[in-house]
């Protein structure tokens, strides 16, 4: 895996738990994969310090976002016609911001 292409991110710890953001309110979650993910150190260590929270570094290699892009696609084909139009409406607005 270290030849392939890989991502840097950082999340926030609080303690056991990881920093996640919901409504533009700072929550916690104990699921690693449900923390907010910053793509630069700095701004991660600002949100941090507003929440005592340590920065750590982690690493996504190329294979597991494709891995991640295919199971998610296959669950999304699954769900109902309003359900995927209204994730369609809500990717459409976010790129609107």
């Amino acid at each position: 895996m270290q030849d392939e292409p890989n991502y840097i991110y950082y999340i926030i710890q609080v303690g056991e738990q990881f920093a996640a953001n919901r409504d533009c309110e700072y929550a916690l979650t104990e699921d690693e994969e449900q923390a907010r993910a910053f793509t630069t150190h700095d701004a991660a260590v600002l949100q941090a310090n507003g929440i005592n929270g340590i920065v750590q570094q982690r690493t996504v290699y190329e294979t597991e976002l494709q891995a991640l892009t295919e199971q998610h696609h296959a669950e999304y084909v699954t769900l109902p016609l309003a359900e995927r139009e209204e994730i369609v409406l809500f990717c459409q607005q976010l790129t609107k911001l």
